[in-house]
Order: structure tokens, then sequence, then C-alpha cells
């Protein structure tokens, strides 16, 4: 590795003597940017198209969001929204441009046993639940979508690259 590190200002200065070229125009040409921070965080992100349900619910990579009512939202029932898939994993819902408050439902969310107190009557219930879970979770229709960009594979490249852990300060 050091011989490489060592070797590398040489690499450099022969690549930037065979491939380098001098400019047309001086002229900066480079635009300053418009976008805000946050608007380009959208723009990167993965954008899907719901249809909001007459409860006022929706649903994402088998993962059901409740939009929490209100007068600005109840006005949405079946209208389209769009929800932001982040790199980082977390999710937002907007609608023109405007963040909606939600709740989330995941489906496959298990039960954990050592939460739940042990009960003469539930014992039988619970057993039940539990190798139904089992079950379900050796078949295909209990992971989340294969067509989506794992979330595990984000946090992992979030802490391998270090652009993503220490984000460049914004423009003033």
């Amino acid at each position: 590795m050091e011989e490489a590190n060592a070797w590398m200002p040489t690499f450099i200065e022969d690549f930037n003597h065979r491939f380098a070229r001098a400019p047309h125009s001086l002229k900066e040409a480079h635009r300053s940017l418009r976008e805000s921070h946050d608007e380009l965080d959208d723009i990167f992100a993965r954008q899907k198209t719901r249809k909001v349900s007459k409860a006022l619910t929706l649903q994402y990579d088998k993962v059901v969001y409740l939009i929490e009512s209100s007068s600005t939202t109840d006005r949405l029932v079946g209208k389209n929204v769009m929800i932001y898939d982040y790199p980082d994993g977390t999710v937002s819902i907007k609608h023109c441009g405007n963040a909606l408050p939600y709740q989330i439902f995941d489906k496959l969310r298990q039960v954990n046993q050592a939460e739940v107190v042990d009960n003469k009557r539930l014992g039988a219930a619970l057993a039940f639940a539990k190798r139904s879970q089992e079950e379900r979770s050796k078949t295909l229709e209990r992971t989340r979508s294969s067509k989506t960009f794992s979330r595990t594979a984000q946090k992992k490249a979030r802490q391998v690259n270090s652009v993503l852990l220490n984000p460049l300060p914004p423009d003033k």
C-alpha cells in the first residue's frame, strides 16, 4: 500500500502530461447552483407516485403509510402524491412540494416474544403466531421488493463513503 501511495504522484503527473488539454476558452463557463440543498436531495431521491385511498393510506415497498388527517390532507383522497425515497433510507411523502405528516404501519414487522407477558390463555396463540411468522419469513412474500434498492446497502455505503458521512457545508 505504501508503494502505491508513493507511486501515485508520479502516475498523476504522467497521466496529466499525456491526456491534459488546454481549454478552448479561458472564460469561466460554470453557472452558480440555483437549487437549494433540500431541492437537490429531492432531485436525487427515488420518486414514486401513489394514490391516496379513502382512509388516507397508501402503500410503498410493502409498508402502509397512514397520512394524518387534517383539513389539508382530507382533500387528498383519490389524488396522487409523490413518495421520495432518499439514499439514506428515509422516506418523505409530498403533495405539490408540501411534506405530509404520516405514520408507518409496517406489515413485515414481527412480534418480539420477550416483550409479551406470559399468560396461560395467550400461550397457545403466541406459539401459533411464532410458528406462522417463521414459516412466512422463509417465503418471498415476507421480503421487501427486490426491484428497489436495499436500505441496508445504503447504510453500509454511508459508512464507507466519506462524502456521505461528512456532507459538504452549504454554499453561502
